[in-house]
């Protein structure tokens, strides 16, 4: 009785680790309003932030900076709209991990990441922007690709707002 006993204990506690360590495979995604689109107004450019969810690399996040200001953290599926003034708009982001089973070796690694210059975006007055972020295979770094309104509206449906590093709250919707 005692060997039984203790194999279905090892039993369980392996289904815990195998569940804990792909709990700590996803980073949260956008947890605010869902995506509508709203027209940029006259005087500034409107950009939205996106990344689909995925998997792959879904424990990985981006702190984001937005001309030096902080923006968000864009995570596994979700948006951001960030509403700028013309002109040259530089992204800052930096590499953070959610916690998962080794969480002292990721606060450490988090902490001494720096902010690299990412992508740089001219934008225009009245006109609309989509940034879809992407990441590849074995890489910590942001693919960031400008797409079509058309592409960037069908694959925002559904997704949630990512909250607003500088509030605290959740995005515009």
């Amino acid at each position: 009785k005692m060997k039984q006993l203790l194999n279905h204990a090892f039993r369980l506690l392996v289904i815990i680790i195998i569940a804990a360590f792909f709990a700590g495979c996803t980073a949260p995604g956008g947890k605010g309003q869902r995506f509508t689109l709203q027209e940029a107004q006259p005087n500034t450019a409107t950009v939205y932030h996106y990344r689909l969810p995925a998997f792959k690399g879904g424990a990985v996040s981006w702190d984001v900076l937005s001309n030096g200001a902080p923006l968000t953290r864009i995570g596994n599926g979700g948006f951001f709209k960030e509403v700028v003034e013309p002109g040259q708009i530089e992204y800052r982001t930096k590499y953070t991990q959610e916690l998962g089973l080794q969480p002292i070796l990721i606060l450490i690694n988090n902490a001494i990441q720096s902010y690299e210059v990412t992508y740089t975006l001219n934008a225009e007055a009245g006109k609309l922007y989509f940034l879809k972020w992407t990441i590849k295979m074995f890489s910590n770094k942001p693919t960031i690709e400008q797409v079509t309104q058309q592409e960037a509206l069908q694959q925002l449906a559904g997704l949630q707002s990512f909250f607003s590093a500088q509030t605290s709250k959740k995005a515009e919707p």
